[in-house]
């Protein structure tokens, strides 16, 4: 069976969506009425700051709220649906706080934590946040902080020497709930397939246009026999950008008109063979087992095409009434 995820917009306001997009009591709506449409899960991204254009777009700054303290604030008011973040940016943080706060996350949401991990495509607030190490590798930082979260939420005793990363005497306690944690890796770079292989509970897919999605899919599966790793043990995500309207008409016309599509960091700017799913209940499903035909099992609605608080709310539920059921 599919399992469908949404993604709150934490970290959204001015690329995505409007600045003043929506109060923290209306983001927290939303993790209630994903649980009680039956949603597998709900995801928020990871920033800690907003790009400049994005300040400038707006007479207000756009709101970027803290993932992990979000869904922490989510887990104490819902019961089933897991909490995720898609996808954190491991070069912005420190392993050993990261790796406390992960952890205790999942003892307090009793075991409902997926965490997605990558470089983050916006290199601008990788150097505003550490300046120091602007001319660092990312690819070498994320690499090493994979290396030192895995030691960190499974050895009883944990230390790390790298280029970028250093600790000793760690004893992280108490553990996740979960053995093990269930970590994505995200990214299209060269070496993400052998990162999903060697550290990741699965892939986090976004669309490239270089190879189809099942192509990228079937070398990830086959790294994984070459590495004696069971290739149904790698669980294969994937984001959409989503709008589904009672018309076809209507969902294109909104579609074309919103934010998503006419921002200058938004996907009208990309090439989105898989992840544009935009049309009547019947044709966003049709949309969607075209993606799972490829080899995926969850997808998530990263993207709405929405310009207000309220119209996100009718999307979700829209979906959830008519779509979701289809694959039931």
């Amino acid at each position: 069976m599919v399992k469908f995820g949404i993604q709150v917009p934490a970290g959204r306001e001015g690329i995505y969506i409007p600045s003043g997009f929506s109060t923290p009591d209306q983001l927290i709506s939303l993790f209630i009425q994903a649980e009680a449409l039956g949603y597998h899960s709900a995801w928020g991204n990871d920033h800690l700051n907003t790009p400049k254009d994005a300040r400038l777009r707006y007479d207000r700054p756009p709101n970027v709220y803290e993932i992990l303290i979000t869904l922490a604030t989510a887990a104490t008011i819902t019961k089933r649906i897991r909490l995720g973040v898609a996808a954190l940016s491991l070069p912005l943080r420190e392993p050993v706080s990261l790796a406390k706060q992960v952890a205790t996350l999942d003892v307090f949401s009793r075991g409902r934590v997926s965490l997605a991990v990558g470089i983050s495509h916006y290199r601008e607030e990788f150097t505003s946040i550490r300046p120091r190490q602007k001319h660092s590798h990312r690819g070498e930082m994320f690499e090493e902080a994979l290396e030192a979260l895995h030691l960190l939420l499974t050895e009883e005793t944990a230390r790390f020497t790298g280029r970028h990363y250093q600790f000793e005497d760690i004893s992280l306690h108490p553990k996740p709930l979960q053995d093990p944690l269930p970590i994505y890796i995200t990214g299209t770079g060269p070496r993400t397939p052998e990162r999903v292989v060697k550290w990741g509970t699965g892939w986090l897919l976004t669309t490239v246009s270089n190879q189809t999605l099942g192509e990228r899919i079937e070398y990830a599966r086959y790294l994984a026999e070459e590495a004696d790793r069971d290739p149904a043990s790698l669980e294969m995500a994937h984001t959409i950008a989503l709008r589904v309207d009672p018309t076809h008409e209507q969902a294109e016309d909104r579609f074309k008109n919103s934010l998503l599509m006419n921002s200058p960091r938004g996907i009208g700017q990309r090439s989105y063979r898989f992840t544009r799913c935009v049309g009547t209940p019947t044709e966003v499903a049709e949309r969607i087992r075209e993606i799972v035909d490829e080899g995926v099992e969850h997808v998530i609605i990263q993207d709405f095409a929405v310009d207000s608080f309220e119209e996100m709310q009718e999307q979700v539920q829209f979906f959830g009434e008519e779509v979701l059921p289809l694959f039931s």
